[in-house]
This record gives structure tokens, C-alpha cells and sequence, in this order.
């Protein structure tokens, strides 16, 4: 196994390492990009990445950014940035292709709980333990503008496919929707109990939150209305996720358990004794094939969401896992940790299946 280092031109305490973690199954063959057309690449591409999680990965460490925990994490919809915030009370902004830091974005006054671009990747949003929400401008890094209503920690914060609506939820237990341009606070629903997550669904139309007082819950996007409450969790629900055809909603708690559900009528699918200690976060590849989750018993694990079985199990964290985010071309996640680093898995970009 090897790896190589990489000094951030940014900071030079900053190291990118690559790692590769296993070889090449003999069901994966390397193509040149000329072979096929643009859009029949990219269909190969997330064919193969919904195969290829089972070969060959590398991983690329990302460490000495942040002083504290690290939160959360996400990508830009264009790929070409990572966002992550932490514990001390910043917002980092790598370029993935020049692997450097593009902005510290200081200005919360408490933990960074969660980060969210709009899907022009103009825009990140980050939310804090201050109760507040930030938007800043992804170019220049200045502050937007800040949204205050919650009236306790904001622990998740999402925009709609559109880009026009921000939602956010809070320990405050409401939810809040915003006007993402004018920052105008549109509607605030009523939740059963302190909301610890939220997510909208890929087609616009839903809210999903997971709450403390173990459901996960579905509202109606636009009214506002109580869709489904989904019981069945013994302990809080810490994450939420929709599958990108939005039929799924997947659900992790506190003692390790993830649930399936459907989205239409709110029956359990599938409930999956996912970790040892409790599942921090969710996420969906881009194919609707794999989902990732993270736990603080500092494992990944790639499950099927068909048949749910284990694709991987990844640990390389020396230290809980408290976020996973997939990048929107399906071809990388990124984790971050409470050991402080950030680590981006990626499959082989020219792989593809030997049909």
C-alpha cells in the first residue's frame, strides 16, 4: 500500500494524503474517455461506481484544517468544492482540484453544525449552535447575510432543488422555511419534539426531520401539513435522508439502527442493525443504488438499499464519524471525524463493468 502527501499551498500545516485500499476487481477494465460518448460516460461512470465500491478506492486525508471536531460536510453541486464545519466555530472551503483552502468562514459565535450550497454553487449556508444561520457568497467568502429566529441550536439546514427555499430545524423544535434570497421567513411548523435533522426531498415536494422524541417525521413542502410520523425507533433519530427518486426516506438513531421507509404511505421497508454505537448521518449516492452511513463507532458502512447488505466497511478514522455526504456525481464521499481530519473516497474515474 502506498500514499503520497501533499502540502496545501493554503496553510502549510494542511496534508492531502492518497491512499489506494484495495486492488482492481476482474470485473472492472480501464477505458480511455474517447471510447464512448459524453453523456454515455457519464452513465458508465455511475455504473460503475455503484459496482466499483467493492473494488479498488482511494482515500484522501485532508488534515490540520480545523482546530476542533469536525461536524459536518458537503459538496458543491459543480464538484468543485468541499465545504466542512467544526467545532471551532468555522466553515472551511477546500478546491478539490487545486487541493488547496479557499476560505475560513468565521463570524458564529458557536459549533458549525451543518453546511448546504445551492444548486448553482454560488451560495453556502452553514448552521450553528449559535441559532442562527449564515449564507456567505462560495466567490469572495464575505457574509451574505444572517437568519435569526430559532430560539435554540440549529442543528440542520437544507435548500430546495430550485435553490428558493432554505429550511432549517431546530433543538428549538420547529421547523422553519426561508426565503433563500430575501432571507424572509416564509412558515414555521410545530415538530413533536427537538428536531436533531432534516432533508428535502430530491423532487421538492417533502421535509423529512428526525426528531428527539425517536420518530422521524414527513411534511408536505408546500402547505406545511403532517404527511406520516414514523414510530418505531426505541431511541432519538440523529439523521434523515431521501433516496434521490424521493420514494425512500432512510432514518438512523442513536443505538446504531437504520430504517427504510416508504415515502408514498409511510410503511417500514427495512430496518437494518447498521452499528454498534449510534448513526450520525446518512447519505445517498447520486444512482439511488448505495447508501453510506457514518457512527461513532468509527466505521462507514456502503449498504444496497434492494437487499440491504453491507457493499464496504470502511475505517480509517481514528475517531467517531460524525458526517458523510456523497458528491453529487456519485464518484466520491467525504467523512469528517472528531479525530479532525476529512477523508474524500472515490472510485476509479475511467472504470467501468465489462458488460
Amino acid at each position: 500500500m502506498r500514499s503520497r502527501k501533499i502540502v496545501f499551498t493554503a496553510l502549510p500545516l494542511l496534508t492531502f494524503g492518497v491512499m489506494p485500499l484495495a486492488a482492481m476487481p476482474q470485473s472492472i477494465v480501464q477505458v480511455t474517455p474517447h471510447a464512448v460518448s459524453s453523456k454515455s460516460l457519464q452513465t458508465e461512470l455511475l455504473q460503475a461506481a455503484a459496482n466499483a465500491w467493492r473494488g479498488k478506492l482511494s482515500v484522501d486525508t485532508i488534515s490540520g484544517g480545523h482546530a476542533r471536531a469536525i461536524y459536518t460536510v458537503g459538496f458543491s453541486p459543480n464538484g468543485q468544492v468541499l465545504a466542512s464545519g467544526s467545532g471551532d466555530r468555522t466553515v472551511k472551503v477546500w478546491d478539490l482540484g487545486a487541493k488547496k483552502l479557499l476560505h475560513t468562514l468565521s463570524g458564529h459565535k458557536d459549533w458549525i453544525s451543518s453546511v448546504a450550497f445551492t444548486p448553482d454553487s454560488q451560495i453556502i449556508a452553514s448552521a450553528s449552535g449559535d441559532k442562527t444561520i449564515k449564507l456567505w457568497d462560495l466567490k469572495t467568502g464575505k457574509n451574505i447575510r444572517t437568519l435569526t429566529g430559532h430560539k435554540d441550536w440549529v442543528s440542520s439546514i437544507a435548500f430546495s432543488p430550485n435553490g428558493e427555499i432554505l429550511v432549517s430545524g431546530s433543538g428549538d423544535r420547529t421547523i422553519k422555511i426561508w426565503h433563500a434570497r430575501t432571507g424572509q421567513l416564509l412558515r414555521t411548523i410545530a415538530d413533536q419534539g427537538g428536531v436533531a435533522a432534516i432533508a428535502i426531498s430530491p423532487n421538492g415536494q417533502m421535509i423529512a426531520s428526525g426528531t428527539y422524541r425517536q420518530r422521524a417525521n414527513i411534511w408536505d413542502m408546500r402547505t406545511g401539513k403532517l404527511l406520516h410520523s414514523l414510530a418505531g425507533h426505541a431511541r432519538p433519530v440523529y439523521t434523515v435522508a431521501f433516496s434521490p427518486d424521493s420514494k425512500t426516506l432512510a432514518s438512523g438513531s442513536n443505538i446504531g439502527e437504520v430504517k427504510l421507509w416508504n415515502t408514498s404511505n409511510g410503511e417500514l421497508r427495512r430496518t437494518i442493525a447498521a452499528h454498534k454505537k449510534e448513526v450520525t448521518a446518512i447519505s445517498f449516492s447520486s444512482d439511488g443504488e448505495t447508501f453510506a452511513t457514518a457512527s461513532e463507532d468509527r466505521v462507514i458502512r456502503l449498504w444496497n438499499i434492494k437487499n440491504g447488505e453491507v457493499v464496504r466497511n470502511l475505517a480509517d478514522h481514528s475517531q467517531g464519524i460524525t458526517c458523510v455526504a456523497f458528491s453529487h456525481n456519485g464518484l466520491n464521499f467525504a467523512t469528517g471525524s472528531k479525530d479532525r481530519t476529512i477523508k474524500i473516497w472515490r472510485v476509479s474515474p475511467h472504470s467501468v463493468p465489462v458488460s
